[in-house]
């Protein structure tokens, strides 16, 4: 890789050259991913100005369904008769909905960009689905590490940094939305509004969600149709960023 010094010497001859003129053989091992470290440098760009935000990240309606979700388990906890829940049933709700939100996009377009499309192929030619049991289990923590949204590698991140999501206090790997969210959070709802009656946004554990729902679902909360609150959320928690 070149230093910063190769490079600044490079641009000084650059500049001082009347003409072009021939040059020795590179001495460059062709083959690395990033033999002129541009690639780096980008990096280092993008995380100075952006803290966070990977190239992954590139939608909002994720950010607005995992602070819905978030606040949906509150939802579930105030109507319901349990006054409390373990945190790995509440994780497993919200974990739920996530991976409902994305069957239902690759369901309505199978080139939907969502990480995680080969790794829901066995979901798409199923009837239905049931959230419950060892094998969404093993779908579940598979997905919180690497294609789900809330993965370090993909949302995770900058949902975090930029607020959307705030860590409860004492509670590990628990969250809250930021409560001036809320009317973000209501316009988004009411996209979906006649669909809340179903048990999977109402309780914890197990949950049998029937492959037309699903795709009956993706067409309400579409990936590449967020509102306009949203959007202007999104904007402002950039400015905030440091």
């Amino acid at each position: 890789m070149l230093t910063m010094t190769d490079l600044n010497e490079l641009l000084d001859t650059a500049r001082s050259a009347g003409e072009a003129r021939a040059v020795d053989r590179s001495k460059i091992n062709f083959g690395g991913v990033d033999p002129l470290g541009l690639r780096q440098i980008n990096f280092g760009l993008m995380d100075r100005v952006l803290p966070d935000l990977n190239n992954v990240a590139s939608h909002i309606r994720p950010y607005t369904l995992m602070a819905w979700a978030w606040r949906r388990v509150r939802h579930v906890l105030e109507r319901g008769k349990r006054q409390s829940a373990k945190p790995e049933e509440m994780r497993d709700f919200v974990d739920r909905i996530e991976a409902i939100y994305a069957w239902s996009q690759f369901l309505i377009d199978p080139r939907a960009d969502i990480p995680g499309a080969q790794a829901m192929r066995p979901m798409l030619d199923a009837k239905q689905y049931r959230f419950g049991g060892e094998e969404w289990e093993a779908r579940r923590n598979m997905r919180r590490y690497s294609t789900g949204f809330i993965s370090p590698l993909n949302y995770g991140p900058s949902l975090r940094t930029m607020g959307w999501l705030i860590p409860v206090e004492g509670a590990a790997g628990i969250f809250q939305p930021d409560a001036s969210l809320d009317p973000v959070l209501d316009a988004f709802e009411r996209g979906f509004g006649a669909e809340l009656g179903h048990e999977a946004f109402n309780r914890f554990g197990n949950v049998v969600v029937r492959r037309a729902d699903a795709e009956r679902w993706g067409k309400l909360w579409t990936m590449d149709k967020p509102r306009a609150a949203e959007a202007k959320a999104m904007f402002t928690r950039l400015l905030w960023l440091p």
